[in-house]
């Protein structure tokens, strides 16, 4: 099993090595539905909650900053305060829900109005996140985007490209370590070696990211770890073999986690 900071199986996205914080609001739940109820009353029975605050009622708000958004079909525009109001005409049935009692876009929705505003890290994590909850699959997004034309701020072309990096038999390296890897290159750290397999007593564990020569480990932060207790052993077996652990996290800035990374390539054993 590979130590879960990433997946170096094929298959796609496994719902079991995501690494990420527990699934939830940043914001009370009574307070962002308060908010947007009366957002909806203000714009009319075909309004509806997109964009980011779609985000934070799926669970998403770890993720994406909060901001009161609504879409909506008419060709007028309504005005109000602290809220950002989105004009599509593509608005049928295949594109929204209720969810908590309020019209919402649906998941697909949600990540391809988002696709021109996420980074490519933080989109994939969007993604294999709602695909752990079975929220969406990957025929529901792939769906979405290809009935949905280009639109700003919406960038297809990005959706495809995820798509095609989480294709069935594809290496499905998570989000957080692709981003980890693009942090450190840019940083001008050394290469990590990829999969890497570590001898330990309960057998060979293989690490996502590693710096063999010097047994250090990147790895998810344990206490954010969302994974079967079989790969916390594993990680508790990859440090009895004598390996240092780095823990990142989403929290963490990509400042963050190449001084983490930096400070135990030069921290003496």
């Amino acid at each position: 099993m590979s130590v879960p900071i990433a997946s170096a199986r094929p298959g796609g996205l496994d719902p079991s090595t995501i690494v990420a914080p527990p699934l939830q609001l940043v914001s009370p739940i009574d307070d962002r539905l308060h908010q947007l109820t009366e957002m909806l009353a203000v714009a009319g029975p075909d309004a509806v909650v997109s964009h980011a605050s779609a985000a934070h009622l799926y669970g998403f708000g770890g993720l994406i900053p909060w901001r009161a958004e609504s879409s909506y079909p008419r060709c007028d525009r309504y005005r109000v305060r602290k809220v950002r109001a989105q004009r599509s005409l593509e608005l049928g049935d295949d594109d929204t829900t209720e969810l908590l009692g309020v019209r919402v876009t649906t998941v697909a929705r949600m990540l391809v109005d988002l696709s021109g505003r996420c980074s490519e890290w933080v989109l994939l994590e969007l993604v294999a996140r709602a695909v752990a909850k079975e929220q969406v699959t990957r025929e529901q997004l792939a769906s979405c985007c290809e009935r949905l034309r280009q639109a700003p701020g919406r960038r297809r072309s990005v959706v495809r490209a995820l798509l095609d990096r989480r294709a069935p038999g594809t290496p499905a390296i998570s989000a957080l370590a692709l981003r980890t890897q693009a942090a450190a290159r840019v940083a001008g750290l050394p290469p990590f070696a990829a999969d890497h397999a570590v001898a330990t007593r309960r057998g060979v564990a293989r690490v996502a990211l590693a710096y063999p020569e010097s047994q250090i480990a990147v790895v998810g932060d344990p206490a954010t770890l969302r994974v079967d207790p079989d790969a916390l052993l594993q990680l508790d077996a990859v440090r009895s073999a004598g390996w240092r652990l780095v823990a990142v996290r989403w929290a963490m800035t990509d400042t963050d986690i190449v001084a983490a990374i930096g400070n135990a390539l030069t921290r003496r054993a």
